[in-house]
């Protein structure tokens, strides 16, 4: 996302592969067309050498199992012709990818703490992901209207805010977010961050939240 946070080398060191592995998967879940069919096979071969777990989890359904998806999810054929998507298969996440994008939020939670709060993260990160149609709902967008914060995102000296959706609301003690990646993206992940005793520990979260507790050495 183009924030840093500071991390000791072994922290660092163990994301490299996952950083690498993600690279792949958001890349996968969006519906842009990929552009650099070069710079796609490199980094699945990079996945398929360092990762080869996710590798074999990311199988493609059939054409007829595809379409259906494709149809249950935007409501008809036509719909689904009207975005560009007639012929697009569609591919299974398991637990690697699971795995991998839940990590990606807490990262994403500690660096945008870093970044907003002004502080190095300690306390609870709550997330989710939702399918992108769902930002269209009134309730979304109530919630989206009061993220207020639209940070200007760089990557190598470029500006690369269009390349992302992006949105913030922080306090001293607490964090709400939404982001997504790429200009049609399928999913997008809502990531929440407070310090410790802001939210009842014992709290029962809707089903698809998840939750991870970090405490400073």
């Amino acid at each position: 996302m183009g924030y840093e946070f500071p991390a000791c080398n072994s922290c660092n060191h163990s994301k490299r592969l996952d950083e690498q592995s993600l690279a792949l998967l958001v890349r996968i879940i969006r519906f842009d067309n990929e552009t650099n069919i070069k710079s796609f096979q490199n980094t699945f071969q990079g996945v398929r050498n360092n990762n080869p777990v996710l590798a074999q989890e990311l199988k493609t359904e059939s054409a007829v199992a595809s379409k259906t998806y494709l149809k249950t999810r935007f409501g008809s054929s036509s719909n689904v012709d009207k975005i560009g998507l007639t012929g697009w298969r569609s591919c299974t996440l398991g637990p690697e990818s699971n795995r991998l994008l839940d990590n990606m939020c807490i990262w994403f939670a500690q660096t945008a703490w870093y970044m907003h709060c002004k502080s190095i993260f300690s306390g609870k990160i709550i997330w989710t992901n939702v399918l992108t149609e769902h930002l269209n709902l009134e309730p979304a967008q109530k919630i989206i209207s009061n993220l207020i914060g639209k940070p200007i995102m760089m990557r190598n000296g470029k500006n690369v805010s269009e390349d992302f959706f992006y949105r913030y609301f922080s306090t001293d003690d607490l964090l709400i977010s939404i982001f997504q990646f790429g200009k049609h993206p399928q999913l997008v992940f809502v990531v929440c961050a407070t310090k410790e005793g802001i939210i009842d520990p014992n709290i029962d979260l809707p089903q698809y939240w998840k939750q991870h507790s970090i405490e400073l050495a």
